[in-house]
């Protein structure tokens, strides 16, 4: 179900799950995830902020950073060393080849 962006257990950081308009195997209305713009932004900044082997940032300053600049957790809360490695082992980036343009497009 995940590789159809269905969901299936926890949402992970930089989506969203919606109602979709279909039954799941379990005769539930189905949800589907679809990419939340700015958590991808902040996605992306954490990613980048680890970086390559000359350019690592550990997670504790990650965290630091992102609480310094008054950016929530997933469920609105700090950020932690423990979370900011979660979010980068689990991460889920947007694919903009997969992905419809209005939702990548932030200017």
């Amino acid at each position: 179900m995940r590789e159809q962006s269905q969901r299936c257990g926890t949402i992970p950081y930089g989506w969203e799950s919606v109602a979709a308009l279909r039954l799941s195997k379990t005769k539930r209305r189905a949800e589907d995830l679809i990419p939340n713009v700015f958590e991808q932004g902040v996605l992306k900044l954490i990613l980048a902020m680890h970086g390559p082997e000359g350019n690592h940032r550990s997670d504790n300053a990650v965290a630091r950073i992102l609480n310094s600049k008054g950016i929530k957790a997933k469920k609105g809360g700090k950020w932690y060393g423990a979370t900011v490695q979660s979010v980068r082992e689990h991460a889920r980036p947007v694919n903009p080849a997969t992905t419809p343009l209005s939702e990548t497009n932030v200017d």
